[in-house]
């Protein structure tokens, strides 16, 4: 299991703010399709302002070549284009000490 963690700020200009959000139910729908996806999540940053997608992947491979995709590519280039910043992208294993969740949902 790999996830890939997301965070960004969202545009301060309202109108640009309005059109994102718009996109991101396309952009979730895109992750969505992905080979080896399990389960996607957002959360809103109530003391950062950040928000945050986490994607959840069957394993690192699928979750690194959904980072090199031309899908994630297009997301985060039309992300930035709308006027979204620090765009901050991480990939994670499952540690090994600790191999499924233990309390899970």
């Amino acid at each position: 299991m790999a996830i890939i963690v997301m965070t960004w700020q969202n545009p301060s200009d309202q109108v640009k703010a309005v059109s994102s959000d718009k996109r991101a139910a396309e952009w979730r729908n895109v992750v969505l399709k992905q080979k080896g996806i399990v389960e996607y999540n957002a959360f809103s940053g109530i003391s950062t302002g950040k928000d945050m997608a986490v994607d959840t992947f069957r394993s690192s491979e699928d979750a690194a070549a959904f980072l090199g995709s031309k899908d994630f590519s297009a997301i985060v280039s039309e992300m930035r284009s709308l006027g979204v910043t620090e765009i901050d992208v991480n990939i994670l294993d499952q540690h090994p000490d600790v191999k499924s969740a233990l309390r899970p949902a």
